[in-house]
């Protein structure tokens, strides 16, 4: 767990489940804001449906709060998706602020969802 996300996650400003989803993120998060639990561990730990913890994580990655990446198995099979938290700041865990977030969702909208899936 990210004592930093968590801390982070407090100061954000959103919708109540998209926060709690969030947070739920934040408790699985290593301290480089990477992430990879199960969408039905998520859904477990905020007492949420599968489905609208999706759409919380398809707002917030939309929001660019998080990336995803889905990975895959060695036979091919979908696995799990590996999150990315990118509100915080990669060297100090800080919150990033409004102005900052907004800067790096232009900045992957334009070149496209960035492929970190390697790291």
């Amino acid at each position: 767990m990210s004592i930093a996300a968590q801390n982070a996650v407090k100061r954000l400003q959103l919708d109540p489940t998209q926060k709690n989803v969030l947070r739920a993120l934040a408790d699985y998060a290593d301290d480089e804001g990477y992430a990879w639990p199960k969408q039905k561990t998520i859904a477990s730990d905020t007492c949420y449906s599968r489905k609208t913890v999706n759409q919380a994580l398809a707002a917030l990655e939309a929001a660019g709060y998080i990336t995803s990446v889905q990975q895959h198995r060695k036979d091919g099979k979908f696995a799990h998706k590996k999150y990315r938290l990118m509100f915080l700041d990669e060297d100090h865990g800080f919150p990033l602020t409004e102005v900052e977030l907004e800067r790096i969702a232009r900045r992957r909208k334009r070149a496209g969802k960035a492929d970190w899936s390697e790291e």
